[in-house]
C-alpha cells in the first residue's frame, strides 16, 4: 500500500497579489476604486495608480483576488493576479 505524504503533494498557492498595470483613459475611476478597495487616503491613492505597475493589494485569497481584479477591469484599469510573494492576513 503506497502512502502520500502531505508534504510530497504539491499544493496550490491559496493567496495572491492584485497588481495595477495601467488605467488607460479612466484614471479617475481607477482611483475610485482603488480607494474604496484599500481604504487609503486620496493622497496614497494617486501615488499608487500613478506609480503602475504597482500592487493594489498583497496576499489576499484567490476569490477575493478576482472579485478585485473584476472591478479594476470593469473601471477601465488592466489587472494582474500573480502568486503572492508572502502570506497575509486576507483583508
Amino acid at each position: 500500500m503506497e502512502r502520500k505524504h502531505r508534504s510530497l503533494v504539491e499544493k496550490k498557492p491559496k493567496y495572491c497579489d492584485v497588481v495595477l498595470m495601467g488605467f488607460g483613459n479612466h484614471k479617475i475611476q481607477v482611483i475610485r476604486i482603488v480607494r474604496e478597495l484599500t481604504g487609503l487616503d486620496l493622497r496614497e491613492v494617486i501615488a499608487l495608480v500613478e506609480g503602475v505597475p504597482r500592487p493594489v493589494k498583497e496576499g489576499v485569497s484567490k476569490r477575493k483576488a478576482a472579485a478585485m481584479r473584476k472591478m479594476l477591469e470593469d473601471g477601465g484599469g488592466t489587472v494582474m493576479v500573480a502568486r503572492a510573494r508572502k502570506e497575509l492576513t486576507d483583508n
